[in-house]
């Protein structure tokens, strides 16, 4: 009886461990790990209390001075260190990278009389990031809003490896466009049928972009070659916001009108078209806007869209996006962690096309609408041991005529 069940048992585990393979997720949070140690004796320090300022997260040090902090969401935050009979460690501008361990070194002095003394010292990045095997580029929120760029595309593009083609396509180290894995959130977003992304993010929505060209560790899948794992933005403990307006069609275009070209005379008729003439708010640029704050203590919001209308510089070209994202995040209690986020996207575009100069109707146009869903669950079970779980609809149609 024994050997009639263990055949099918074996076989159900298998099932169960290779079916699990496709909820695996990129990670979204990073680890502070270090050793506390005594500036005279270099002798490892156990019970040194060790938090993150504005967060509920911490630790103490083991019998050999060392801990760690999993579960960060990625950032700069300030790292304090105390324990008694020595001097308040302070470490500012500590920086957490998704999926990759922070280490501190940490030497506390002694403290002979009782005085609020404090040593505060500036982290710095290491040269050899030891965790890292591969071509790995990390961009914060605060890089990438000092960055002249509107999309994810633009930001891909100043990075080494990263080109474009003649229609705008992108390619890294000169694979397909489709080769490249979008993460957000730990969750792919690729387009289904050809791969690649079409959708649309603001860029004020992303607290970081960790961008992986090559050699990926076991996590990933179906990509060649690169991943993109965005993480965006909580909502916080005040309130935000921001709103800003830019815009390229200031003037007219030459190229859009009749005889735009000395010496040439056109055989046909050219009815100059824009697109604005069909829309019902034809506020020609782009605006983005963004929006956060708390709405009880334990729970908190984020908005934020992107409104876009641009004509081309060629004749009958056109560009239009509308993009909207929210997230909530709610504490129930300080070990749990709730998040519940949507996005909406509708883009609808036109390259130029000579042969249809004079006859703007027969131009292919592209319309791509997509909404995304997502809820994730984390537990902090201990200071050693959290898990997540991620719920995540994607829906994306493309249509082309």
């Amino acid at each position: 009886m024994e050997n009639y069940f263990r055949k099918p048992v074996a076989a159900f585990i298998l099932t169960l461990v290779l079916g699990m393979t496709t909820f695996l997720y990129a990670g979204t949070t990073g680890k502070i790990s270090g050793t506390a140690k005594d500036a005279d004796t270099n002798e490892p320090l156990p019970g040194c209390n060790i938090i993150i300022e504005g967060t509920n997260l911490g630790t103490a040090s083991n019998i050999n001075g060392e801990f760690f902090i999993l579960n960060i969401i990625p950032g700069t935050y300030t790292v304090k260190v105390s324990m008694m009979g020595y001097k308040t460690y302070t470490i500012n501008n500590v920086r957490v990278v998704a999926d990759l361990t922070t280490n501190l070194e940490i030497e506390m002095e002694e403290q002979i009389l009782e005085m609020d003394e404090e040593i505060v010292v500036i982290a710095e990045r290491p040269l050899v990031q030891k965790d890292v095997t591969s071509k790995l580029v990390v961009l914060s929120s605060d890089e990438i809003l000092n960055m002249p760029v509107t999309s994810i595309q633009d930001i891909l593009t100043t990075k080494a490896g990263f080109t474009t083609d003649a229609n705008g396509e992108l390619h890294v180290r000169g694979g397909r466009t489709g080769e490249i894995a979008y993460m957000i959130d730990g969750v792919k977003v690729d387009e289904p049928l050809y791969g690649g992304f079409n959708a649309t993010l603001n860029r004020d929505a992303i607290n970081e972009m960790v961008v992986i060209s090559g050699t990926f560790n076991a996590e990933y899948g179906d990509a060649m070659s690169s991943i993109v794992n965005i993480v965006t933005q909580d909502g916080g403990k005040s309130f935000h916001g921001k709103l800003e307006y830019t815009s390229a069609m200031l003037n007219n275009s030459p190229y859009r009108s009749a005889n735009p070209f000395p010496g040439v005379e056109d055989q046909y008729d050219y009815e100059s078209k824009s697109i604005y003439d069909d829309l019902a708010v034809s506020i020609p640029g782009m605006l983005i806007g963004s929006f956060s704050g708390p709405v009880l203590s334990n729970l908190t919001f984020f908005l934020s869209g992107v409104y876009k209308n641009e004509d081309s510089y060629l004749p009958h070209g056109y560009n239009l996006e509308r993009d909207g994202f929210g997230k909530l995040t709610y504490f129930p209690i300080p070990t749990v962690k709730l998040a519940f986020s949507g996005q909406l996207t509708d883009r609808e575009y036109q390259g130029y096309s000579h042969q249809w100069k004079y006859l703007s109707g027969h131009q292919s146009h592209r319309r791509i609408k997509s909404n995304r869903l997502g809820l994730i669950f984390t537990h902090t079970v201990n200071s050693s041991l959290f898990y997540k779980v991620n719920l995540s609809r994607f829906e994306n149609n493309t249509v082309v005529q």
